[in-house]
């Protein structure tokens, strides 16, 4: 059996926190191992940047944890990902948004290419990477209580 499959193994519906739990679980143990070189391609157009990924067949994966909602393109192959909103199989091409705050765990059934397209005039990867995503849950709690506080001192001025 897949590592994978041990994250909705159990078929009793899960909260969507239990879910997350099981992603940054899964990432943990996937750390311990071998990392693959993921080949990452940086595009920059006027008002934005699109970052690809070609992901080899068999890979299990997970993504950062992006701080603002963001476009995806699958646009080649096949695999099954796992968020809070539960487990999907997506065969390309596919097009969909990813909602600030989401975590992905990704298995490769087929070789992969997948594009996330941001709204940024940064041209700059290491500031890119910095203002869009988080690297731990500890850091995107901290930065969604930023939010909050920044919102509450904006109304009360």
């Amino acid at each position: 059996m897949s590592e994978l499959a041990t994250i909705v193994v159990g078929g009793a519906p899960i909260t969507a926190a239990e879910m997350r739990i099981r992603v940054l679980d899964f990432e943990r143990e996937q750390l311990k191992k071998p990392q693959v070189e993921i080949p990452v391609e940086h595009n920059f157009f006027p008002g934005g940047y699109a970052r690809t990924i070609r992901v080899p067949a068999g890979v299990e994966m997970t993504g950062a944890i992006h701080k603002y909602q963001n476009f995806n393109l699958l646009v080649s192959g096949e695999l099954l990902i796992i968020a809070e909103d539960g487990p999907k199989h997506l065969i390309a091409p596919a097009q969909f948004w990813s909602p600030p705050g989401t975590k992905r765990v990704g298995k490769m059934l087929t070789d992969v290419v997948w594009t996330t397209i941001l709204a940024t005039d940064l041209t700059d990867v290491a500031e890119i990477t910095a203002k869009f995503t988080c690297n731990s849950e500890q850091d995107y709690l901290a930065f969604t209580e930023s939010l909050k506080l920044e919102g509450s001192s904006q109304c009360h001025s």
